[in-house]
This record gives structure tokens, sequence and C-alpha cells, in this order.
């Protein structure tokens, strides 16, 4: 090939990837978790109550770790939730507010976070969904429907990270944060995604994976 010709086909590679992107730029989704706590027994009388408890924490998820989208109640928790959205909101939270949304300080939670490689493509999926869902909130929290775990992996599922369901399909087999956090360690470990965690305060006992 001469000279002339490669320089040709290497200009022509150069401005389709400059105009058009690279779908398979590697990006990271952070999963955050805050794991489920109650005081010591020696320490019950001194150490707080958290919200959920034993079988409480956390989820959390986002490109950039000082822009964490969560689910939280709003108002009443409802006992049956609906797809009205009026009971539920999604709020985005850095990541001191996060670590510190169910109680304690950031030094004295246990948590987890997993980071997930995506596409270019997977990641402007998954800001679309903050920015729609920051707006317009797409079902209720409720004791039996989508709560924070459920919401999480029903916007990793939207972003193809994860398997779809159907909205009571979702929070039923995600009906609270362990058990997605469980199979994310497994997909970890399959996978070899970075994990980064932080043991909370011997103070408490901690919710065991």
């Amino acid at each position: 090939m001469r000279l002339s010709g490669f320089i040709g086909i290497f200009s022509m590679y150069f401005y389709t990837t400059l105009c058009f992107g690279n779908d398979t730029s590697e990006y990271y989704l952070q999963v955050h978790f805050l794991y489920g706590s109650k005081p010591s027994k020696a320490l019950k009388d001194l150490e707080p109550k958290w919200f959920g408890g034993i079988h409480g924490g956390h989820v959390g998820l986002g490109l950039d770790s000082n822009k964490i989208l969560n689910f939280m109640p709003s108002g009443k928790i409802k006992i049956f939730g609906t797809k009205s959205g009026d009971h539920g909101v999604f709020i985005v939270d850095n990541l001191k507010e996060f670590r510190e949304s169910v109680g304690g300080e950031t030094d004295s939670n246990h948590w987890v976070t997993f980071l997930i490689p995506i596409t270019l493509k997977q990641a402007r999926v998954f800001d679309s969904i903050f920015n729609e869902y920051l707006k317009v909130t797409p079902y209720d929290y409720a004791f039996f429907g989508m709560r924070c775990g459920a919401a999480a992996y029903d916007v990793a599922a939207k972003c193809g990270i994860v398997k779809e369901y159907s909205y009571s399909g979702t929070w039923i087999r995600i009906f609270y944060p362990k058990i997605w956090r469980r199979k994310l360690f497994k997909m970890a470990k399959k996978n070899n995604w970075q994990i980064q965690s932080h043991s909370g305060t011997p103070r408490r006992v901690w919710e065991k994976d």
C-alpha cells in the first residue's frame, strides 16, 4: 500500500472516531450500598437506632461519586405501592450525604461500592434516566413495592447492566438491598469488577452478606 493510501485510511478512521465517538469507551457505574445495623447489646442504651434497622441499609448509584441518585420516601410510607409516584422521590446526594443518610457519620458506617464497567451508550442512557427520574418519580415508595434497592436495580436494568423485569417482578426479586448486593458480589467475582469497602463501627451489629 502506498503511503498516501495509508494516510487516507488513517485520516478517515480518525475523523469517524472524532465525529461519532466510540461506543466501547469504558465508564464506570458506581453502585453504593450501606449496610443495615442495630446497636450492639452492650451499647443499646447509648447507640441510636438507624433507619431500617438490621435489614435496612440503602442503595444509590451514579457515574460521579458526588452525584449519587437514590430513592427515598416522600410523606407517609405506603404499604402497597402503585405507579403514581406520589409517595416517593429520587434525590441526588454527594458521597458524604449518602453515607450518612440512614444514620451515623461516614467513618462509622459499613459500606461497599461496586465499580461496573459500562459503555458510552449505557452512560448516556443512565444520564437520561437520571434527569427524567429527578423530574418525575415513576412509582411510590412502599413496603410492598419499590424501595431503594428495587429502584436502583430498575435504573441499572434500564441501562442494560442487569436483567430487566416488570414493575412487580423487580420489587419482589429485590425486596431489600442485601439481595441485590449478594448478586453483585457474585457478578463482580466472575467479571473481575473493582470493589471498594469499609467496615463499620464495632459499636453496632452489622448486616451480613
